[in-house]
């Protein structure tokens, strides 16, 4: 199961040109690929370079409503 998670996640290499030979010349031929995800793998990309950019701000953005809810909590039962 995870390694079937791990190839979702890192998505598959496309060859620009199926039609390449493998070799040429009894020599292995490096081919240009690219990659493709599938649509839900690009969006939990995204999710997680969103909080790898932006966990700072995370955190203390949590920590704030968690202090808010805190007080909120002390103030309602006086």
């Amino acid at each position: 199961m995870l390694r079937h998670l791990r190839e979702w996640y890192q998505g598959k290499d496309i060859r620009v040109d199926p039609n390449e030979p493998d070799t040429i010349g009894g020599m292995r031929v490096l081919h240009d690929t690219y990659k493709e995800f599938h649509w839900t793998a690009k969006a939990a990309r995204s999710l997680v370079c969103f909080y790898l950019r932006h966990w700072i701000a995370l955190w203390t953005l949590g920590a704030s409503f968690l202090g808010i809810y805190v007080a909120y909590l002390a103030v309602r039962c006086l």
